[in-house]
């Protein structure tokens, strides 16, 4: 999927798949080797849930997709989402904005066991919003073996690519941030270098406000 502008009118706010979906794989075939470029993805009307949406089967992963050079924008969980069975995925160079309409979101989201490039993304933010938790780039899962995550060269904060512009705002009191969060499992170090945090106010001055630029919750990075 290339050079195309994909919006999706959910038509309810309990929607829940992506404006572009990598999924629902069979017993004969799974969602691999797709390349989403260079495109301008979002809601239209009530929020989608995610930008793009991945998910595989223990038995059919996704293998060798490709996120890049994407415009992702005014979701309401996610700009990327990869539920689960992935590998060798990447998501490169797309800008990923204003994608936090619920209490907890992400900019990028992984939960997948395969190896995952992370690599010169910019998220940012350019209104003012509430949410009780927000992750810049949030990796719940690590593989067991082989080679580790990469997440390097991203920019996470502001209101424009970069982490530039004006301060990225949210307003909740007693707030929770994580540029990037990263929880290991296994044997392997994930390779987390070059990444920028920072134009980010958080919470109000009256709640407990807790911010992460990088959280490693265990293993080693």
């Amino acid at each position: 999927i290339k050079h195309s502008v994909i919006l999706s009118n959910a038509q309810s706010s309990a929607n829940y798949l992506g404006v572009v979906g990598l999924e629902l794989p069979t017993t004969t075939a799974s969602n691999s080797n797709d390349t989403v470029q260079n495109n301008e993805i979002s809601s239209y009307g009530y929020y989608s849930a995610y930008g793009v949406y991945q998910s595989g089967s223990a038995t059919m992963p996704g293998t060798n997709n490709a996120i890049i050079g994407n415009y992702i924008h005014d979701l309401s969980d996610a700009g990327v989402y990869d539920a689960q069975y992935s590998s060798n995925m990447m998501i490169s160079g797309n800008d990923i904005v204003d994608y936090s309409q619920t209490a907890t979101s992400y900019g990028i989201y992984s939960n997948s066991t395969g190896n995952k490039h992370i690599v010169g993304n910019n998220i940012y933010q350019t209104t003012s919003i509430s949410s009780s938790k927000q992750y810049g780039i949030d990796i719940a899962t690590a593989p067991p073996s082989g080679i580790g995550d990469s997440v390097y060269n991203n920019f996470i904060g502001g209101t424009q690519a970069g982490a530039g512009g004006s301060a990225w705002t949210n307003t909740y009191s007693g707030a929770t941030f994580y540029g990037i969060y990263y929880i290991k499992s296994g044997g392997v170090t994930a390779n987390i270098f070059g990444n920028t945090v920072g134009n980010i106010a958080i919470g109000t001055t009256t709640g407990s406000n807790t911010f992460y630029g990088i959280n490693v919750a265990g293993g080693a990075a």
